[in-house]
């Protein structure tokens, strides 16, 4: 049966923990190479699929859309820098999206320095990929991103900027509703705020509590890292890296890469309006609208699955110059 099989990678002087959902072997992770498949032999031709996880999650978000998944297409995983298994480096600079989307290109450079890689990102994870994705050379290690509740942070300053410069009543509605929904990022950014927040949510219990309260998740779904409670406070390096000095000083880039946007429209922290001007800098867009809420990975895992294998067959077809449907997926 597979299960998450950990590798590990020295990116940006930080020891992130990457895993591929394989086959279990009786190996210290130290000593397999990423690249090679967990029984040594050269991986197969299989697309690669790096997943890329949000905030306060790990890897473990991913794993029933993985398991859906593993027969299809190669899965990676891994906890990003501060989270999980990964190292945690000191002082807020090293959380900056810059260097998460360095991260990024070195896991992907890792895990199949080959071919471009498909990049799939929820929450935190989708927002530091869009950084990598806005870079002039992305198209050369990234074959494909689908992004789940994470806009760009450019994307959204921008939005802002406009709501404030033209107002309308539906614009400034949106921003008052937004605003309310955002109020931990305040909270994140107070001295005693991630105290309080993994103080609150950081038990197993809590959390269970909390995701099927906001997302309506059975208890049985949710996969609880040990490491919930120190991820909630290290996580909070993200808000204050990033939020105030990207979302006030936007720097929005054009990428090349195809986009596949799942709108979760029942989401509670990502609400749509905030992904509606993805297209301006996105041309290679397809958007799929899901009555789903912000951890569509774990309460639809088989809808997530579904859309990711028809999203990287069709870009996998076109690369291969070969005809393609454009099929859509439906939640259930």
């Amino acid at each position: 049966m597979k299960q998450w099989v950990e590798r590990r990678a020295e990116v940006n002087g930080a020891r992130l923990a990457v895993f591929e959902f394989d086959e279990p072997v009786s190996i210290e992770p130290a000593s397999i190479e990423l690249g090679r498949s967990a029984r040594g032999a050269t991986v197969d031709d299989r697309p690669t699929v790096v997943f890329v996880h949000g905030w306060p999650d790990t890897h473990h978000v991913w794993t029933e859309v993985a398991r859906r998944l593993a027969d299809d297409v190669r899965v990676v995983a891994y906890d990003t820098r501060g989270l999980g298994s990964s190292d945690s480096p000191r002082g807020v600079s090293a959380y900056r999206i810059e260097t998460l989307a360095d991260d990024l290109y070195a896991v992907a450079e890792a895990v199949s320095p080959d071919a471009p890689v498909h990049v799939v990102a929820h929450d935190w994870g989708s927002i530091q990929s869009w950084e990598a994705m806005s870079r002039e050379d992305a198209a050369d290690h990234f074959a494909s991103f689908t992004t789940i509740s994470g806009p760009s942070l450019d994307h959204v300053g921008i939005l802002l900027r406009e709501n404030i410069s033209h107002p309308t009543p539906r614009r400034l509605l949106d921003t008052l509703v937004q605003s309310f929904f955002s109020t931990y990022i305040l909270l994140l950014h107070l001295p005693l705020g991630p105290t309080l927040i993994s103080a609150t949510l950081g038990s197993p219990t809590a959390w269970r509590r909390f995701l099927r309260l906001v997302d309506g998740t059975p208890a049985e779904q949710i996969v609880v890292a040990p490491t919930l409670r120190r991820d909630m406070r290290s996580g909070a390096r993200y808000y204050r890296a990033n939020m105030i000095r990207k979302v006030g000083k936007p720097n929005p880039r054009v990428t090349d890469v195809p986009i596949l946007e799942l709108v979760n429209t029942r989401d509670f922290a990502v609400r749509t309006h905030l992904l509606r001007n993805t297209g301006r800098f996105a041309p290679d867009l397809t958007r799929q609208e899901s009555p789903t809420p912000h951890w569509v990975p774990t309460t639809n895992p088989t809808y997530v699955a579904d859309s990711v294998r028809d999203f990287v067959r069709r870009i996998t077809s076109r690369r291969a110059g070969q005809p393609a449907t454009d099929s859509r997926v439906s939640a259930r």
